[in-house]
């Protein structure tokens, strides 16, 4: 199962300095849904996701502890969620990307939409959240590209990575809480087997075409520790839904 060989991914973005990975993460998946439902490959707008949403920030002290939540409109380089990206597409619809296109800076700015008319290309209808175990995102990738978090990548392997499957010695899964550890959305495209009999997940990250394997890389699948490479199991992911012949202005 790969949805870049079947022509439902996008060359990858590169994110550059702008913590937005959840927001290329979930135009990819949305991307995705559009291509399966509709038979056309669009490019949505990333930069409008990063700008326009409404995300949910924590509130810290001097200290760095948790006193609270607030809801902040754009300063999406500043991190999000990708129910956040969800939520706004939902209510609101994607531009194209050469409507909006992601900023040379790679950084975030004023809402280009407000009180503006642009063409709404792209949109869903809603968007389901997958248990976080192998069975369920198995499931969930053979319908559609999902977003899925991964804990933080050692500093060595992100810059060293020339292909082949990672395995859990070299990304262990993150031994701090869930709620307390620092994610990385990415989009899962696929998984298989290579001519070994080796089992993976194949990701689609937001740092350019040059990283890893043209963008791509490779977890092992089906290890013993339940979190998964990376701890691509241990958290919930998430897949945008279109009802068919539905969502899309013509």
């Amino acid at each position: 199962m790969d949805w870049e060989a079947n022509g439902a991914v996008n060359t990858p973005q590169n994110q550059g300095y702008c913590g937005s990975c959840w927001a290329h993460a979930s135009v990819g998946s949305i991307e995705g849904i559009h291509k399966i439902r509709f038979g056309e490959l669009c490019q949505f707008s990333v930069q409008e996701v990063i700008d326009c949403a409404t995300r949910t920030q924590q509130l810290k002290d001097i200290f760095g502890r948790i006193l609270g939540v607030q809801q902040v409109k754009g300063k999406g380089c500043q991190g999000g969620y990708p129910f956040n990206a969800f939520e706004y597409v939902k209510r609101w619809g994607i531009v194209a990307e050469k409507a909006y296109p992601l900023r040379c800076i790679m950084g975030h700015g004023k809402c280009q939409r407000d009180g503006k008319m642009m063409e709404t290309t792209g949109l869903i209808d809603s968007y389901a959240l997958n248990c976080s175990n192998e069975r369920a995102l198995m499931r969930a990738v053979s319908k559609q590209p999902v977003v899925v978090s991964l804990d933080t990548c050692p500093t060595v392997l992100l810059y060293t990575y020339k292909g082949g499957i990672i395995e859990i010695e070299d990304w262990p899964p993150s031994e701090a809480e869930p709620a307390k550890n620092m994610r990385h959305a990415v989009l899962l495209v696929g998984y298989g087997k290579d001519s070994n009999g080796n089992l993976y997940w194949k990701f689609k990250n937001s740092y350019g075409p040059r990283w890893g394997s043209k963008g791509f890389r490779y977890l092992r699948r089906g290890v013993a520790d339940k979190r998964g490479v990376a701890g691509i199991t241990r958290y919930i992911s998430y897949s945008p839904i279109i009802f068919k012949g539905e969502g899309i202005p013509k």
